[in-house]
């Protein structure tokens, strides 16, 4: 069961986040594997690498969807940590065995539900689901 709520500040703790997007350009769904993240007040502040599919498609849309893990899908974070959804992989990211991955829904074998208020989707599997629009 889901439920929406409304908070003036909002604390989660130290968990991994799946920052979920849309591409606009062509409607697929993208995780962002995202290990610092932290709150102030209704803001989130996110530690993201500028050459990830994540980053590039929010330089092209606004909304994302930060769902916080908790221990019991670590296996399902573990299949995806070292891929991208950005077809052209960096040197470094190259060094570091990152491989290109379209689908990491499937990759991970996560559920995707869609957005309730945004055009990001959500992650079943992970029962903290902070949907917002980036400024």
């Amino acid at each position: 069961m889901f439920k929406k709520i409304e908070k003036e500040s909002f604390y989660y703790g130290s968990s991994v986040a799946l920052m979920t997007t849309k591409d606009p350009n062509t409607n697929k769904d993208n995780i962002t594997v995202i290990s610092s993240t932290w709150t102030l007040g209704k803001t989130i502040v996110v530690g993201l690498g500028l050459e990830n599919k994540g980053f590039s498609n929010l330089t092209i849309g606004s909304e994302a969807t930060f769902n916080i893990a908790d221990s019991t899908i670590w296996k399902k974070i573990e299949r995806i940590a070292r891929t991208t959804g950005e077809k052209t992989i960096p040197e470094y990211k190259t060094r570091e065995g990152y491989t290109y991955f379209s689908d990491k829904f499937k990759l991970g074998g996560f559920t995707k539900i869609l957005g309730a208020d945004v055009s990001s989707v959500r992650i079943k599997d992970c029962s903290i689901q902070i949907e917002t629009t980036i400024t």
